[in-house]
């Protein structure tokens, strides 16, 4: 079946991205395939569809399959509705997607066994589908520089073990950035985890700021303010609530998590912290970058290396903090 497919076909209604739904009220919009794939076409192609190839805006929709085809009326280039996308090569239900995105989203998050008990998937699926969504928030995150006055600070998940002269691998250092306000409220964060990096990290030095701040701080627009790791007196105590905040969840949600997969639990916790503060929906703005970020496969996952060994530490840094007891 062939159905005329131009520009204009389908606006986007930006309002969409202020609604705030209970999990039931967005399992009812989104109940059935067809909801979700008009709900697609609409964000990926607010204007109509456009051929990827040649930008004819004609096309035929081709709706005998499971999900439809686009085929250009000029150069006859197909393309599926997730192609590109964040579901592509997922043979997942999008309804089964939309509300993983929606629990993904919510504050408190999910692990991979509770999500697995709710859309009905092994926990094998239920883990890919998540680490797709946190590259979704990671593409997110990396759109939206730190502006304002930003500061930028030292800190570590999981606690100290070994001896006071090595950190161990579980023991995680990371680099705050926090956008604070007139009214010393942060903004917008951002925070990266440390791989492989001098020793200096662990110094009053503390030279990782200049490259966080090259690729996460708009300079242009940034009054920057550096803080000494968190051992020292003159620390950031924006940072280091939120260095709290994020030990807190992991452990609470997930009961810890290893170095492999840190960064994207990471990625996590600091879009879902913004999404709050632009007090805009994160269910259908995740929605939105799904659709327009390409997808991770399973192999790439486990394959992942996890790069960060053990860095001796100097005399400096014998003085620690502990975020959190619990184990990684």
């Amino acid at each position: 079946m062939f159905a005329n497919f131009s520009q204009g076909g389908c606006m986007m209604h930006l309002s969409l991205l202020q609604e705030n739904m209970t999990f039931e009220q967005f399992c009812t919009r989104y109940r059935t395939e067809r909801d979700c794939i008009e709900m697609l076409i609409r964000i990926r192609w607010p204007d109509g569809y456009r051929c990827p190839i040649c930008a004819c805006a004609h096309a035929y929709q081709i709706s005998t399959r499971r999900l439809p085809l686009f085929e250009c009326r000029s150069c006859r280039y197909q393309a599926s509705v997730i192609s590109g996308t964040i579901f592509e090569g997922s043979r997942t239900s999008l309804s089964r997607w939309f509300q993983a995105i929606y629990l993904h989203a919510n504050p408190s998050g999910i692990s991979a066994t509770r999500l697995s008990e709710i859309i009905g998937v092994t926990y094998k699926t239920a883990w890919l589908i998540g680490h797709k969504l946190r590259h979704a928030m990671q593409t997110a995150n990396n759109q939206d520089k730190l502006t304002g006055n930003v500061q930028i600070s030292f800190d570590r998940y999981g606690s100290l073990s070994g001896g006071p002269q090595f950190i161990p691998k579980f023991n995680h250092p990371m680099v705050i950035g926090a956008s604070i306000n007139r009214q010393s409220e942060t903004e917008q964060i951002m925070i990266r985890q440390i791989y492989d990096e001098p020793v200096e990290y662990f110094s009053t030095r503390f030279n990782g700021d200049e490259a966080f701040a090259n690729e996460h701080v708009d300079i242009s627009k940034a009054q920057l303010t550096k803080f000494l790791p968190f051992h020292n007196k003159n620390r950031s105590t924006s940072t280091s609530k939120l260095a709290i905040l994020l030990d807190n969840w992991l452990n609470d949600t997930f009961h810890g998590i290893g170095a492999k997969h840190l960064q994207a639990y990471i990625d996590q916790f600091c879009y879902r912290f913004n999404m709050l503060k632009k007090k805009l929906s994160s269910s259908l703005d995740l929605l939105r970058w799904c659709a327009i970020t390409a997808t991770i496969t399973y192999k790439s996952l486990v394959l992942l290396k996890t790069r960060r060994q053990a860095l001796p530490l100097n005399s400096n840094t014998r003085k620690n903090r502990f975020v959190s007891a619990a184990a990684v």
